[in-house]
């Protein structure tokens, strides 16, 4: 099964300049998943589902950060044609090196 989600939602940012410029974000919304049943024959859906996200980011130049990030995904994919349920539950954990163009 193959899944894809979309998050609509209302992030929040906090920052602040001490040392370094400091980004903490956070959000939570509503989500649109996509999934992809591979059986003979093969079953696609939409469904709704819930996203939280949640990190932060610290610049350690003008352009340059280094962030962590954390999302969480759940939802309920429902397949008609195959009978299929399932309850789709997902952690991300994420770091890295990123360039802002200014």
């Amino acid at each position: 099964m193959t899944v894809r989600e979309n998050m609509a939602g209302m992030p929040i940012r906090w920052e602040w300049i001490g040392a370094l410029l400091v980004r903490i974000i956070s959000g939570a919304g509503a989500a649109l998943n996509y999934a992809l049943l591979r059986t003979s024959p093969s079953e696609t859906t939409f469904f709704p589902g819930l996203s939280v996200i949640a990190g932060i980011r610290a610049f350690v130049t003008k352009r340059v950060a280094v962030f962590t990030e954390y999302k969480y995904n759940r939802a309920t994919i429902e397949f008609s044609d195959q009978h299929v349920k399932a309850e789709y539950r997902t952690n991300y954990f994420m770091a890295g090196l990123s360039y802002h163009f200014q």
